[in-house]
């Protein structure tokens, strides 16, 4: 199911879809793409396949709407029963161009409640403002399986240009929260293509863990 700025061309359930959805719709539901408000509705009719078959998810807007006013109805949806939800989700892609810094640490928080037990692979987009690795380790450091992360140049260096050492300072940092990452991909800007770096880590003498980056390709 698509989703758009332009609601009008975006398929979607919407809340009359209760009346047909069940927790035995879908079943073997493996990956899912489509909008807020149609995630929701398959919250509240308690699909099963949210917390057994689906592995790969990616959400957008439905309508020219801050994040903020999409993604609670949504949240509140996901976990209105205490259950967790999405607790077998192991990639996640998030669309939202204009996410509200701050919103972006409750939110992340919420997806964690959601799937922090499972995800692997975060491809989801952050605020196009300048965040410390400290401040996002925090947050991703609640997804305790998380091996791959996006991130864009912007997160790190408030613009689309940097260096080489930004970065490997800035992923490392980042690791040493992230105990199981692996791969972190810098988003740039056309023209520049975007960067894949691989997270080696071994053990010192005295017992802790060394942590290394290099660029792929």
């Amino acid at each position: 199911m698509g989703y758009s700025l332009r609601i009008d061309i975006a398929a979607s359930f919407g809340s009359a879809s209760l009346t047909r959805l069940r927790a035995d719709s879908l079943p073997r539901l493996h990956s899912f793409r489509g909008n807020t408000l149609t995630l929701g509705v398959m919250a509240k009719a308690r699909m099963s396949c949210l917390t057994t078959s689906l592995r790969r998810l990616v959400i957008g807007r439905r309508c020219v709407w801050s994040p903020a006013y999409e993604l609670q109805p949504m949240f509140d949806a996901l976990l209105s029963d205490g259950a967790t939800p999405l607790s077998s989700l192991k990639e996640f892609e998030i669309e939202f161009w204009h996410w509200e810094r701050d919103r972006v640490q409750k939110d992340i928080r919420n997806f964690a409640k959601c799937c922090g037990a499972s995800l692997e692979v975060w491809r989801g987009t952050l605020p196009y403002v300048k965040m410390n690795a400290q401040e996002l380790g925090e947050l991703f450091g609640l997804f305790e399986k998380l091996r791959v992360i996006h991130i864009s140049a912007r997160t790190i260096f408030g613009t689309d240009e940097g260096d080489d050492d930004t970065v490997v300072a800035y992923v490392c940092s980042l690791a040493s929260v992230c105990q199981k990452l692996q791969e972190a991909c810098v988003i740039y800007q056309l023209p520049r293509k975007d960067e894949l770096w691989m997270i080696m880590r071994a053990l010192d003498p005295g017992g802790g863990s060394i942590c290394s980056v290099r660029r792929v390709g």
